[in-house]
C-alpha cells in the first residue's frame, strides 16, 4: 500500500445511527502526506480523530462481526 506504516492491519467497526447494523472498515496505517489519488482505484482515504478507543480481539471470519459486537455491548 503506497504510504503504509509497518505492517499491521486494522479493523474498524461504526455503529449505524439508523439502528441498521454497522460499518466494517478494514484498513491501514498511511503517512500523513499519502493522499486519495495515491491509493488504488477503490479504496477510500479516512482520517480518524485522536481518542482512546476500545480494542477487542475478533478471530472468526468478518462475516460474524456483528455477533462480536452483540456481544461487546451486551456483556
Amino acid at each position: 500500500m503506497p504510504g503504509q506504516k509497518e505492517n499491521v492491519a486494522y479493523g474498524v467497526c461504526f455503529d449505524l445511527d439508523n439502528g441498521k447494523g454497522i460499518e466494517y472498515l478494514c484498513g491501514v496505517e498511511v503517512s500523513k502526506d499519502t493522499s486519495a489519488s495515491d491509493l488504488p482505484q477503490n479504496f477510500e482515504l479516512r482520517q480518524l480523530p485522536s481518542y482512546t478507543y476500545a480494542v477487542f480481539e475478533h478471530d472468526a471470519h468478518v462475516s460474524e462481526i456483528q455477533q462480536t459486537c452483540d456481544i461487546i455491548w451486551k456483556e
